[in-house]
């Protein structure tokens, strides 16, 4: 399954990055699980289990991208702006989180907030390098509100 939605991932390239991701991508898993502590078929665990890759942010002048996949690095940008502003929302419990920014916080809406337990792992990729500093000092500021949920 990995490797069908790898496969079927929009890339392209631009002047920072060969094979940049222009999208990103969701895959969703769900199992059905016999609960040990109820009898008979009925009593069934659905645990479900959400991979997310995320496409990184880039700015557009730097990246030397134009027409369509200058507007593709736009909407990634501006997912991840809504994005961050979901996972400030829920970090400092306010009364309203704007989960209806993007099409990438809707579909995440359920795993981020809803009434399911969740356990979250992140994996950050972050540069060392002076010219990347701008977008390794983003990647960091969202992980440092996802912790906080």
């Amino acid at each position: 399954m990995l490797a069908s939605g790898a496969a079927a991932r929009a890339t392209s390239s631009t002047r920072l990055n060969e094979h940049s991701s222009r999208s990103h991508a969701v895959l969703s898993v769900e199992l059905s699980l016999a609960d040990p502590k109820s009898e008979g078929a009925s009593g069934k665990l659905r645990p479900k289990l959400t991979f997310v890759d995320l496409a990184g942010s880039e700015r557009p002048k730097r990246a030397g991208t134009e027409g369509k996949v200058r507007q593709e690095g736009i909407q990634i940008n501006l997912s991840l702006f809504h994005l961050n502003h979901v996972l400030h929302a829920l970090g400092t419990r306010a009364a309203h989180v704007p989960y209806n920014g993007s099409s990438l916080t809707k579909v995440l809406a359920g795993r981020l907030g809803g009434a399911a337990q969740t356990l979250t792992l992140m994996l950050a990729c972050a540069s060392p390098a002076e010219p990347n500093a701008v977008e390794t000092l983003s990647t960091l500021y969202t992980v440092s509100r996802a912790r906080t949920i």
